[in-house]
């Protein structure tokens, strides 16, 4: 069985971050101020409680309710001379973790059985050669506070700290007790990882829907590829004719023109040479009468700008006039369409 310790912990940051909380609880409103109830009990040179158990259930800590308020603290004040500190040297190995390492050299570190003693180690550092670390530590001999743990029992309390004056006065030493809070350490690392596990629970659950939605999705990929394929082919079927009246509108039909040209020239008329660019016409020929061609096709009504376009000369044999017109179409698409139909 080892001796009763605590354990401050090391290196300061802690230490730091509790003086910083109170600096800054003294900014805040009364009420909402730490607040740390402390009950005193002074213990006899036996070991024993002065005051009887009746006065015991009326001295008990008030419970208060408060904001960021602290578990009261019960100090059994001891005899002066109680505590013993020592000043101890450890190898700087023992820096990351130096309560182990007095834990498994206290017998040689101190007088007492590590059964009989209660112990804690200072956090604060203290000067030491290069190589070493020492710390402070505080020893008291359970014989001189276990009659008054039994009593503190007796009426529902359990100390907390133990505080014993030096003997040449000028201070004292307060030592804490956390066997309780010791074993009360599982319970505690349990509720925090069930406070953590209610935390992430909704993000665990987000992150399940989303994988599910996101599988489901990718399923649907395929469906909606083919749908997006029939829907592109049905917008070009329904744009393909619009296209085309649009097309037709712009450059005329070239089979419609070409009737309407055919009609309109006289039986002798001949073309060597026929352009069609849009609606624009182009002709080369021979023709008995060239110049009533012009009067011809306006007469038609299927085109217009109609001119000769180089100068019209007979030919060889005398007996047609060579010509060179243009003209542009002029003819309604879907009109002439319905009329060349037949």
């Amino acid at each position: 069985m080892t001796g009763s310790r605590t354990i401050n912990s090391f290196p300061m940051l802690p230490v730091f971050l509790q003086w910083w909380r109170e600096r800054l609880s003294e900014c805040l409103p009364h009420f909402l101020q730490t607040q740390q109830n402390e009950t005193v009990f002074n213990v006899s040179a036996d070991g024993s409680l002065a005051l009887p158990l009746g006065e015991l259930q009326v001295k008990r800590p008030a419970k208060r309710i408060r904001i960021w308020s602290r578990a009261p603290r019960i100090v059994l004040d001891l005899p002066a001379g109680s505590i013993l500190k020592r000043r101890i040297t450890l190898p700087d190995a023992a820096r990351s973790n130096p309560v182990n390492a007095v834990h498994y050299d206290l017998d040689r570190l101190t007088p007492f059985q590590p059964e009989s003693i209660v112990w804690s180690l200072d956090n604060t550092p203290q000067p030491a050669p290069t190589g070493f670390i020492a710390f402070d530590l505080l020893i008291a001999s359970k014989k001189t506070f276990e009659a008054a743990l039994e009593k503190l029992s007796q009426a529902g309390l359990s100390a907390t700290h133990l505080r014993s004056s030096l003997r040449a006065g000028g201070g004292h030493f307060t030592l804490p007790l956390t066997a309780p809070q010791a074993l009360r350490k599982p319970q505690r690392k349990f509720l925090y990882l069930l406070i953590a596990a209610l935390a992430l629970a909704p993000f665990a659950f987000q992150e399940i829907q989303l994988f599910r939605v996101n599988n489901a999705l990718s399923s649907l990929d395929s469906g909606r590829a083919h749908a997006e394929a029939l829907q592109h082919s049905i917008l070009l079927t329904q744009l393909g004719p619009l296209a085309v009246l649009q097309e037709e509108k712009h450059n005329g039909i070239p089979l419609v023109t070409l009737q309407n040209l055919t009609d309109a020239l006289p039986d002798d008329t001949y073309l060597t040479t026929l352009r069609l660019k849009g609606r624009q016409l182009s002709l080369e020929g021979q023709s008995k009468e060239a110049a009533r061609l012009i009067v011809t096709l306006r007469q038609t009504g299927n085109f217009s700008d109609v001119s000769f376009s180089g100068p019209v000369v007979r030919s060889d044999n005398h007996q047609a006039d060579l010509f060179s017109l243009s003209a542009t179409a002029t003819e309604t698409p879907r009109q002439s369409a319905s009329q060349a139909a037949p």
